[in-house]
């Protein structure tokens, strides 16, 4: 027996075995007293049936514990009880003998027991279900970052749409069709413009299931989230579309603290666990293109990561993160200029999605090479050397082209530009790299250069 038993004043003979449970309503009951408070905590051994040892103690009158995996369960059905009711219930102690295993404290009486189960059990928690296979799961957080002016707004609005028809997304993706979220904050006007233009041929159904929310949000508010919970749960939405990242913290949190950022992943998770429902965020890019803008956690710690990226007069997007599925999947469109009549009866332009067919006809439409500067065919040689190093430094099972990272091929070329002054040597060494990518010598992919076909 542990040492700290001998001095609980709480601890029976006949409480061993079972646990001790204090319903929260208890402290509000008019006939509650000190000598019915121990009468609950330690129920009689007659409420419990022979076949206890089998079942598992009785807790509640609802709730018992298996005794062989340990979790609650309903005590009509014998079928595991729901996470809510598992959360809810408080147990004041555990006098159930156990080994000592070398514990050398007591478990504090607040403790809550966690929802366990065994293999046999996941059958009964939720499988993974998608929302549009393979990219984007259900509840789950998703992020869609890229430049300023890269299209972000334009591709939420075509994601919408296509969850809210049901009809193939990108002429390829299937989509699970229902209502949809999309919280504007900011650039409000420009968004009613292009959701009202991009929706004017469509089915007045689709239209009903996309629904916008502009009033003021800061996902970093418990209180915010609770607001969010509510109108999902009402309108039915199973995605919302958040943007953007940056505008919804309402100064209230960081982006670059790791800390800040976890906590509003956290406040994600707990609005997916109330409502059921898929989170995007729409971000900007940082410093380097390649990256969403702030803390490692926002690539770190979501489901699937998006980029779009520009290509020329295209688009392309990329899965950069994909917990569950592939990663690498990508594709490319336009920004198509559209004009209409607006809401209010004005004549705009706008411009919406227009998805690229076949994706190897854009891959293959390399741009046209063009003779070389002195400096650029100078770094050219430099940037082949470093793919050769690596080439034959790279393992025989390693069937990826070599390639350079931007940073290094860019601290190997500083020696081409001693002429410039030293603090702009590095940008014009990054020039004249951008200036092999644009002119077709060079491929680049997340700041990685391999030689172009």
């Amino acid at each position: 027996m542990p040492p700290w038993d001998e001095h609980d004043t709480d601890y029976t003979e006949r409480a061993v075995g079972y646990e001790t449970f204090e319903s929260p309503w208890d402290k509000h009951d008019a006939d509650y007293s000190e000598r019915t408070r121990q009468d609950a905590l330690q129920p009689p051994l007659d409420a419990y049936e022979a076949d206890d040892s089998e079942r598992g103690p009785l807790l509640s009158l609802s709730l018992r514990i298996d005794p062989v995996s340990k979790a609650l369960i309903r005590h009509i059905d014998g079928t595991p009880h729901p996470l809510d009711v598992q959360h809810a219930a408080t147990f004041a102690k555990v006098t159930r003998a156990v080994p000592d295993c070398g514990r050398t404290m007591p478990v504090p009486p607040t403790a809550r027991l966690r929802r366990t189960c065994v293999p046999s059990q996941f059958g009964e928690l939720p499988r993974l279900e998608w929302l549009m296979e393979p990219l984007i799961p259900r509840r789950s957080i998703g992020i869609i970052f890229g430049s300023s002016g890269v299209g972000k707004s334009a591709f939420l609005i075509d994601l919408g749409i296509a969850f809210a028809s049901g009809r193939l997304w990108a002429n390829r993706f299937d989509v699970v069709k229902g209502a949809v979220l999309i919280c504007c904050q900011e650039g409000e006007e420009g968004m009613r413009t292009r959701a009202f233009i991009s929706t004017r041929a469509e089915d007045p159904a689709v239209s009903a299931r996309l629904h916008f929310c502009f009033d003021a949000l800061n996902i970093g508010a418990e209180a915010d989230i609770d607001d969010l919970a509510a109108t999902i749960v009402r309108l039915g939405a199973f995605v919302v579309f958040i943007d953007t990242l940056s505008a919804s913290l309402a100064g209230a949190l960081e982006e670059n603290s790791t800390s800040d950022m976890a906590k509003m992943i956290g406040l994600l998770r707990r609005l997916i666990r109330m409502t059921g429902v898929t989170v995007i965020l729409i971000h900007h890019t940082g410093h380097q293109d390649g990256r969403e803008r702030g803390a490692s956690v926002l690539r770190r710690d979501v489901d699937v990561s998006i980029m779009l990226t520009r290509k020329g007069s295209e688009i392309e997007w990329r899965t950069v993160k994909a917990k569950d599925g592939p990663s690498d999947i990508c594709g490319r469109f336009e920004l198509e200029p559209v004009e209409g009549l607006d809401a209010q009866g004005v004549w705009q332009q706008s411009i919406s999605v227009k998805h690229c067919d076949q994706i190897e006809s854009v891959t293959s439409a390399r741009p046209t090479k063009r003779l070389l500067s002195s400096n650029q065919a100078k770094v050219l040689e430099t940037v082949k050397t470093l793919l050769s190093e690596q080439a034959i430094s790279a393992s025989d099972k390693d069937s990826d082209a070599p390639y350079v990272e931007r940073e290094r091929a860019v601290s190997a070329c500083l020696g081409h530009f001693q002429h410039a002054a030293q603090k702009h040597r590095s940008s014009r060494a990054r020039e004249t790299l951008q200036a092999l990518v644009d002119n077709g010598h060079l491929t680049d992919h997340d700041d990685r250069l391999r030689l172009a076909n």
